[in-house]
């Protein structure tokens, strides 16, 4: 209601420009053209909202954010935010979703460039396709607090709606970036670069990650690439002893991540 008790007006139409320029973040061009993404849910909004991020805009349907037990810490946490509410059908829309939980956020895409300190372990995907997987390691990437800086080379946009709620809210915590190749090799100068690798290489818990380290993780198809490999300096896998050819790139990613973690935390409080 607004203050002189009469329903406030709602959109309703999916013709409304803010309601068009959302719906158009689902795709690459939309993302480039606006330097904006959108992230979904109440408690990936409320993560990314307690962690800085500042959005350009909310779109909120009350009926359905109010049936959320955390409905009204979503609104308390957007205040300041020009907040627009729509009708659960047009929010369901904008949404990426099957079932919106009531609030779709824009945020702005990070500004920054690629020089300063990349961190313990730079975690270089290289072409990865699904943006499950590409969510998933950035997500292992901040749990494990070891890794700062994420690189991006090729594959599935990393801001994409689908690797948003995989990363949860690591996008909003990690350094991503796209540099160009040359720049890449200069930020990985002077320090190991492990290829990860299907069965070939040091096995994962026999590297010595205490030294500060680049993992590349290539394409689900196709292993890493020919400028990657150019980079490596060895490769490294995880043994498998069932029946199975390989691991997820996911998974595999996050298991190499946190051995690298416990590494560092044993030496630092040995």
């Amino acid at each position: 209601m607004s203050p002189t008790g009469a329903p406030r007006a709602r959109i309703a139409s999916r013709h409304n420009p803010l309601v068009r320029a959302a719906r158009d973040l689902h795709e690459v061009a939309g993302r480039r053209e606006q330097r904006a993404f959108l992230a979904e849910g109440t408690r990936l909004v409320l993560d990314a909202l307690a962690g800085g991020a500042r959005p350009s805009v909310a779109f909120v349907a009350p009926e359905l954010l109010e049936r959320r037990p955390e409905g009204a810490r979503v609104r308390q946490a957007l205040a300041g935010t020009r907040v627009v509410e729509t009708t659960p059908e047009l929010l369901q829309w904008i949404a990426d979703v099957e079932t919106t939980q009531g609030v779709v956020v824009v945020f702005p895409l990070p500004e920054g460039g690629h020089a300063g300190e990349p961190g313990h372990l730079v975690v270089v995907l290289d072409g990865l396709q699904d943006p499950g997987n590409v969510g998933t390691i950035l997500r292992s990437s901040l749990a494990s607090g070891l890794v700062s800086t994420v690189v991006v080379r090729g594959g599935a946009d990393p801001y994409g709606p689908k690797a948003v709620r995989a990363a949860a809210a690591a996008l909003f915590h990690l350094r991503v970036i796209r540099p160009t190749d040359e720049e890449l090799a200069a930020l990985l100068a002077g320090r190991p670069v492990w290829l990860a690798e299907a069965r070939t290489g040091t096995p994962y818990d026999r590297v010595d990650w205490r030294t500060p380290s680049a993992l590349v993780v290539g394409s689900e198809a196709r292993g890493p690439s020919e400028p990657m490999r150019r980079l490596g300096t060895g490769s490294v896998h995880i043994p498998i002893a069932g029946p199975v050819e390989s691991l997820n790139v996911g998974v595999a990613a996050s298991i190499i991540v946190f051995e690298a973690a416990r590494q560092v935390a044993a030496a630092t409080t040995a």
